[in-house]
């Protein structure tokens, strides 16, 4: 009975570090809110100011950083998610994410996705008006740059809600009619920001299994 008080322990107090453990490495998830506040006459059909945005992308930090500055980190075919404004909905694959720190003074981040760019990922969504979707991105920058201390993806997380360190906090979608067309766009101002780590499988699977043991340590050890 010992023996199996002690494993059942033992489990536990492993799952527990694995809990508390941070991971530097990692998914992480990013949800951000705007209202519409700018959009060209041709998108007025579908799209009205006043309108909420909503986004939720993931994002894996330890994607490598393709770009050979020091004050800047682009992060290629990581991002993926939707952005909604209103009842639209414009998904998202293996779009980037760039870090700009003390880059002319000015501190930055970047997550969009642009298909007529190599590498910048793909949007998918419904046509407006004939036009189709072909960008969507979320813009911050900083003008006193201290918004960031790295341009390395893992330091982003947790970002956190305020976004009053962002003197241009922006989301946009554009459409055009054809690569050669000029692009038209609905966009607004971004309320708010959350950038989180998502627990690893391995953790929540260990958690489950420290649960499992308790759980069958209780109902076959019995109390003297």
């Amino acid at each position: 009975m010992f023996k199996s008080v002690r494993i059942i322990r033992t489990i536990m107090l492993i799952a527990g570090l694995a809990i508390h453990t941070p991971a530097f490495a990692g998914w992480v998830s990013v949800t951000a809110g705007g209202t519409v506040d700018t959009l060209a006459p041709a998108l007025s059909a579908r799209f009205s100011a006043g309108q909420g945005m909503s986004a939720s992308f993931t994002y894996d930090d330890a994607t490598p950083d393709s770009a050979a500055l020091a004050d800047t980190g682009q992060y290629f075919g990581t991002l993926n998610g939707t952005m909604t404004i209103g009842s639209y909905v414009a998904t998202i694959t293996n779009g980037m994410v760039e870090i700009a720190n003390d880059r002319g003074n000015v501190d930055s981040l970047s997550m969009l996705a642009m298909p007529g760019i190599p590498l910048f990922g793909s949007i998918v969504g419904s046509s407006v008006g004939g036009l189709s979707v072909f960008a969507a991105a979320l813009s911050l920058s900083d003008n006193q740059a201290s918004a960031f201390d790295s341009d390395a993806l893992q330091s982003l997380a947790p970002l956190g809600p305020d976004l009053g360190m962002f003197e241009f906090r922006r989301f946009f979608l554009g459409f055009m009619l054809n690569p050669d067309a000029d692009p038209v766009f609905v966009g607004g101002e971004l309320s708010s920001l959350s950038i989180a780590r998502v627990a690893e499988p391995g953790t929540l699977a260990l958690l489950a299994l420290g649960l499992f043991v308790t759980g069958a340590g209780r109902a076959r050890v019995r109390p003297w």
